[in-house]
């Protein structure tokens, strides 16, 4: 089972959600809710000020970034995929 969760910070109230099976690839799950949720921000906050959303690294995608990036001051944390930061891996782990 996956689940989409938006919330309030402040209150901890949910403002959106989508339950999907957990079978499912999620950066094309994400596709299909990402659109929606964007339009709940869009609804929620005139121009989305502070707004983060964190994300699985298995959900980041250019088109979904694009998507929820539609409202302004929307701000993502996620996890990285090693093999597209090979930069950073040649970092001793020492440093």
């Amino acid at each position: 089972m996956g689940l989409a969760l938006l919330a309030d910070a402040a209150y901890q109230l949910p403002l959106f959600h989508d339950v999907y099976p957990g079978n499912r690839n999620d950066v094309t799950e994400c596709a299909t809710i990402a659109e929606e949720m964007a339009q709940r921000l869009r609804t929620l906050r005139d121009e989305c000020e502070g707004i983060t959303l964190i994300m699985d690294k298995g959900q980041i995608s250019t088109d979904n970034l694009a998507t929820l990036g539609r409202c302004d001051n929307v701000h993502f944390i996620s996890a990285l995929v090693p093999s597209n930061h090979p930069e950073l891996l040649a970092v001793p782990l020492r440093r």
